[in-house]
């Protein structure tokens, strides 16, 4: 269990890192992604469905500049 919550946070601090880096390039993150602690508190449980989410709304955001 303990390894699962760590992937979760593990995963949450990656996408962090790749919001900011988004924003830095100027690439607008989108309006429906709001990205507050409930939502980072449920990705760290839920982390395989918010993968899956996170990979749609990245290819989204990245390729439509």
């Amino acid at each position: 269990m303990i390894e699962y919550l760590i992937k979760g946070v593990i995963f949450v601090i990656f996408l962090d890192i790749i919001a900011y880096w988004l924003s830095y390039k100027g690439i607008p993150i989108i309006d429906r992604a709001k990205w507050n602690w409930n939502i980072r508190l449920l990705s760290i449980l839920f982390w395989p469905i918010a993968v899956f989410w996170f990979s749609l709304a990245f290819i989204e955001a990245y390729f439509k500049k």
